[in-house]
């Protein structure tokens, strides 16, 4: 019969123990963010690869978040943002659950999953450098929409619609285009 050496087997638990205690670890952190957490970071991190028109931050004390229809969306973005500021600039969430409710801002997240709510939601904010972000809104960014969320199987976590964006004076990031399902149709409405 033949003995393990001592040391041998002691390294061998040390690195078990290790290794499950990451695995556990990284299940509990893991769990520890909702999808909307996630998102809510997303967004802080397309705001950090996106360039609005010269001098349009200059005079602006703010950045004007809006969600329309999406009051956890709202409050994740509000808990990740927390001491966080965007373009040095502190930060507003203003929500909005109706198309009366939508005045103008910076960045709108965007919650519906009706066709002709997304067209009169892009319809209406069209004149504006805002950046829109749809919550895998079906046909966002062939709509108009710029960035679009994608469901979690999906390869790419989001789709861009440069066209859009460079119509509406923002200037994205190469970095975050090669990261993104590139939408360059759009349908007429």
């Amino acid at each position: 019969m033949r003995y393990i050496n001592t040391p041998y087997l002691l390294s061998l638990k040390r690195i078990l123990f290790i290794i499950i205690f990451a695995i556990s670890t990284n299940i509990v952190f893991s769990q520890k963010y909702s999808e909307f957490d996630v998102k809510a970071a997303y967004v802080y991190n397309f705001a950090k690869f996106i360039d609005w028109p010269q001098n349009y931050f200059t005079e602006k004390d703010i950045i004007i978040i809006g969600v329309y229809k999406n009051q956890p969306f709202g409050e994740a973005l509000e808990r990740i943002l927390a001491d966080q500021k965007i373009k040095d600039k502190y930060w507003e969430i203003k929500f909005m659950n109706t198309l009366d409710d939508v005045t103008p801002c910076d960045i709108i997240f965007i919650n519906t999953s009706s066709t002709q709510e997304t067209i009169l939601l892009l319809k209406k904010i069209d004149k504006n450098s805002t950046l829109t972000i749809g919550n895998n809104v079906p046909n966002f960014c062939q709509y108009g929409g710029i960035i679009n969320f994608t469901t979690k199987n999906e390869a790419k976590r989001f789709e861009i619609n440069n066209n859009s964006a460079i119509k509406h004076n923002l200037k994205i990031s190469s970095k975050l285009l090669t990261l993104a399902r590139i939408i360059t149709d759009e349908f007429k409405h």
